[in-house]
């Protein structure tokens, strides 16, 4: 992932989440959330989740060798809770920083 672009993340589910009350897709690096999407800010389909962030958001990754995890956690409508394993991605850096 670059910063200050808009990439989708596309998070294939085994589960239907569409009436899932509750799912987050929680970005961490350097051990703190940097960013959260909840179900208001996620595409729910039924085989998988998308989710696009902005270029501000983004832009609050540090680039180098400390790469982004990323996880999915849901509760489903029967109240139990399911967690997705949790994806890195490296973040690549730009030359010239700042939203455009």
């Amino acid at each position: 992932m670059t910063r200050f672009t808009t990439p989708t993340h596309t998070f294939k589910t085994p589960v239907d989440l569409t009436d899932a009350p509750a799912i987050y897709i929680s970005y961490k690096q350097y051990k703190k959330i940097i960013l959260e999407k909840d179900k208001d800010h996620i595409e729910v389909r039924p085989d998988a989740l998308v989710v696009t962030l902005t270029q501000e958001e983004t832009g609050r990754f540090i680039a180098g060798d400390n790469p982004v995890e990323i996880q999915v956690r849901a509760r489903l409508d029967n109240g139990k809770s399911i967690v997705s394993g949790i994806f890195r991605a490296s973040v690549n850096p730009v030359l010239k920083e700042g939203v455009i």
